[in-house]
């Protein structure tokens, strides 16, 4: 099977509403999960009486190399669907969009560093 069938498939599931899918066909297995944000720890007791803006941390959707928007800078307003980074995997740049509007608190990864599956990139704090 060529790149750019496999890429059409990845294009046409994005939409659909599943978390994670296997498919095989053509003698190709392809797992696919979507990544999510997920929020950082639990609010503390303290937290819940004083409330705080949720935080979160937006982690890397695949294994690649990193490039982060330049303008980015830890206190910078972001907004929902702002791209943030972009991660280089096979001479491909894929786009990393801010999942909610927030304040950046900060990168967890240097600019140019190769990047892991599911390994956090940035942490926001939501408006």
């Amino acid at each position: 099977m060529k790149i750019d069938k496999v890429y059409d498939i990845l294009n046409r599931l994005k939409d659909y509403p599943y978390q994670e899918i296997s498919i095989e066909m053509e003698g190709l297995k392809l797992h696919v999960k979507k990544a999510d944000a997920v929020p950082t720890a639990p609010p503390t007791p303290a937290q819940v009486t004083d409330p705080q803006p949720a935080g979160m941390v937006v982690k890397s959707p695949m294994v690649g190399i990193v490039h982060f928007n330049q303008e980015l800078t830890p206190g910078q307003l972001v907004e929902k669907g702002q791209v943030i980074a972009q991660i280089e995997s096979m001479k491909l740049f894929n786009d990393i969009k801010a999942p909610q509007a927030g304040t950046l608190q900060r990168l967890l990864v240097e600019d140019g560093e190769g990047v892991a599956y599911d390994q956090p990139l940035v942490e926001l704090v939501g408006k």
